[in-house]
């Protein structure tokens, strides 16, 4: 019995280990795929010595992989992430590529007033949340014009 204990353990190690390993791929080609599209978007606009901006927002995504996401984002490309997920409350993530000069946490704080909650962060990276994800949207879109305001 301890044996197919232990055999069972092992397995399921490896499975989440597997499982880990294939959502950071996930993740990676989501990153990418957010990038291209936006930088198309960007490109027909006329604004492509501009960062690119990504704006996308997801159905009851975990708070850690749209964090992840965020951070994979700005680590390929200089671009400013704003990211939500919708389920019974609002979660965001926003994050900026080092240099840019966007006040990330004043964005979030502006936008997680419009959904209802609170958040926080520092330099480059915020995250919070609210209790009201019909206006997640909104959140998203004002925190995108502000920063297209900055430039």
């Amino acid at each position: 019995m301890p044996e197919a204990a232990t055999r069972a353990l092992d397995g399921l190690a490896e499975a989440n280990r597997r499982s880990a390993h294939l959502l950071e791929r996930a993740l990676d080609g989501e990153a990418r795929r957010l990038l291209a599209s936006a930088s198309a978007d960007a490109g027909t606009a006329g604004l492509e010595r501009r960062p690119t901006i990504v704006v996308a927002t997801y159905d009851a995504w975990p708070a850690a992989d749209l964090r992840t996401l965020g951070q994979r984002l700005v680590a390929l490309a200089p671009c400013v992430a704003l990211l939500g997920s919708r389920g019974e409350t609002a979660y965001l993530v926003f994050a900026q590529s080092d240099g840019l000069g966007h006040d990330i946490p004043a964005l979030l704080r502006a936008a997680v007033e419009i959904v209802g909650g609170r958040g926080g962060g520092k330099g480059n990276l915020a995250q919070g949340g609210g209790a009201r994800p019909e206006h997640l949207d909104q959140a998203l879109e004002t925190a995108a014009a502000s920063v297209r305001a900055r430039g």
